[in-house]
């Protein structure tokens, strides 16, 4: 809060009051009210700059501690080597310099108490470079929001001042922490990520797959080898890259503490890693939508809204794409599906005009209602996961892609009975997790023989 800011906003108290006068003189014992309690101007306490102030001890219901000032620049010794907030300082220093009342309440109070200043909120001593110094004393609030009543170097005279100048006075050291968990820039492009913690039965691990100029890929490498679920990966990177916290909890806090607010062993742990840095954070267990939070970097625990913040509570099964494969056509050479007794092989060719070629079993096929047929056999999904195993290792339906790249493995998906007839369970080069509808890899049989003698086949609708 600069000094311009505070003199529009203490000429605007001054004009609340004006209205809020006959109020407060009715609250008042008529004894105690000043014949000087009038409409007058802005009284100057202390016209002293940021720039005289030496040192501000700083003592309310919620902490005690001195902050350091040279030259503008503030710090407490309590959090030295800790991210301090700059906006916090300023305000503080903004109500400790050009220090101006709003009115004279009383000239010679006989009994402060009613003032609330007997045991005030808040008691500051500002400490100037030539020694000199002046204490305030913060006691209760004026009716009708008018001010707070302060006096100054315990004298019995007493003053309104407006609320928000002197409400720094009532913050606690662990106010002037700095908020920001995490501010990583965006051009940073992650390279890894890994989730563990208490609420995960082993580690999730994504990287980096594919940094294109325009969208980057990520790929999980555990449990098991699977593309990722695009948007649930992208919102992760963006909550995990600026986290701003809600309070500050404890300062370097010990295993007690740890412990205390669930972090000793924590619910969750994720760890991003960039091409200059990491950072790891921890978290409890979600509670009334809240958690405790660190970035382990930083030896604060903070407190942040556990809403919409899906790195906390993400698993597996979250991040798995529900496309089960998706290669690209111009990148496959060659297809086989096999099911029960029957066998077609498609070999894929683009010519220099991208042209498609296909031939099944040796024979020229129809390109259009391959690409009909190809796709539907990608745009299989994984529509949802399951821990049942493989009572029949019969597969009912398999697929296999060969590449252009002749240094990139197949891929192979296949399909086994379940004991739910109406799913099949979906095997991903060796990997059943997941199932997808019978009905879809039935169609698949069925349109493989029409395909293969060029009749028209309908697209899947998954």
């Amino acid at each position: 809060m600069n000094k311009r800011l505070k003199s529009i906003i203490a000429a605007v108290a001054s004009v609340i009051v004006l209205i809020a006068m006959l109020v407060i003189l009715v609250n008042l014992p008529s004894n105690h009210i000043s014949e000087q309690y009038a409409l007058n101007a802005e009284l100057t306490i202390n016209n002293n700059s940021s720039l005289d102030i030496k040192s501000i001890n700083i003592k309310n219901s919620n902490d005690t501690y001195t902050v350091n000032v040279d030259n503008d620049i503030c710090s407490i010794d309590d959090l030295k080597n800790l991210p301090t907030s700059t906006e916090y300082f300023s305000a503080l220093l903004s109500d400790c310099s050009n220090i101006i009342a709003s009115q004279v309440i009383d000239e010679d109070c006989s009994d402060i108490s009613i003032f609330g200043l007997t045991n005030p909120r808040a008691t500051v001593n500002i400490n100037y470079n030539d020694e000199s110094s002046i204490k305030l004393n913060v006691g209760a609030d004026a009716p009708q929001s008018a001010g707070v009543y302060v006096n100054v170097d315990d004298s019995s005279k007493i003053y309104l001042f407006s609320s928000d100048s002197v409400d720094t006075f009532l913050y606690s050291k662990n106010d002037f922490i700095d908020k920001t968990i995490t501010s990583q820039p965006k051009t940073e492009i992650l390279q890894k990520a890994t989730l563990e913690g208490s609420s995960r039965p082993e580690p999730i691990v994504f990287e980096l797959e594919n940094n294109d100029s325009s969208y980057n890929t990520y790929k999980l490498i555990s449990p098991a080898l699977k593309a990722t679920d695009a948007n649930q990966v992208s919102a992760i990177i963006e909550q995990t890259q600026y986290l701003i916290a809600e309070d500050v909890i404890a300062i370097n806090p010990t295993n007690e503490q740890l412990d205390e607010y669930g972090l000793l062993q924590p619910y969750s742990k994720i760890t991003t890693q960039y091409s200059n840095n990491s950072i790891t954070l921890i978290t409890s267990a979600p509670q009334n939508d809240k958690v405790y939070i660190m970035n382990t970097n930083v030896p604060i625990i903070y407190k942040i809204s556990s809403k919409d913040k899906t790195f906390i509570t993400a698993q597996y099964y979250d991040l798995v794409s529900k496309t089960i494969l998706s290669p690209t056509l111009s990148t496959v050479k060659n297809l086989t599906v096999t099911f029960d007794n029957s066998y077609y092989n498609f070999d894929i060719a683009l010519d220099n005009s991208q042209n498609l070629t296909v031939k099944c079993n040796d024979n020229n096929i129809d390109a259009d209602i391959f690409k009909v047929y190809y796709q539907n056999i990608i745009g299989m999904k994984n529509q949802g996961f399951t821990t049942e195993p493989l009572v029949d290792t019969n597969h009912i339906l398999t697929c296999t892609f060969k590449y252009v790249d002749n240094d990139k493995a197949d891929d192979i998906i296949s399909f086994y009975k379940s004991e739910d007839e109406n799913i099949s369970l979906i095997s991903l080069n060796g990997i059943c997790d997941s199932f997808e509808y019978k009905t879809y890899t039935d169609k698949i049989m069925i349109d493989s023989y029409n395909v293969s003698i060029s009749q028209k086949i309908e697209p899947i609708n998954n």
